[in-house]
């Protein structure tokens, strides 16, 4: 069965997200950011995410692809944003690899 948490506030036109955290077969997602919901654009945002142990299909004990570790950082807005990630990979056509950009 999937735990979590979550620890944020909303003050005017911004979400503060201190903590979220998902713990869902086996895997670990955590969340921290900020988002930002402006009257006169959209919105933008700065966050953090990581993971351990993370597979895809979630639920199968065959995983297509599947990451031990990783970061994602992601700052901007759905039109103009930057990423960096950090991430060991590996899957059925990917050799096991670390992952930068």
């Amino acid at each position: 069965m999937p735990a979590g948490e979550l620890r944020g506030q909303y003050l005017g036109n911004v979400l503060n997200l201190d903590h979220l955290s998902v713990e869902l077969a086996g895997m670990t997602l955590g969340l921290q950011g900020k988002l930002l919901l402006a009257e006169d654009a959209g919105p933008s945002f700065d966050v953090a995410l990581q993971w351990a142990d993370l597979q895809w299909p979630l639920t199968t004990s065959e995983a297509e692809i599947s990451s031990s570790q990783g970061k994602l950082f992601l700052t901007g807005s759905a039109s103009a944003y930057e990423f960096e990630l950090a991430a060991d990979l590996a899957g059925k056509d990917i050799p096991q690899s670390k992952w930068h950009g």
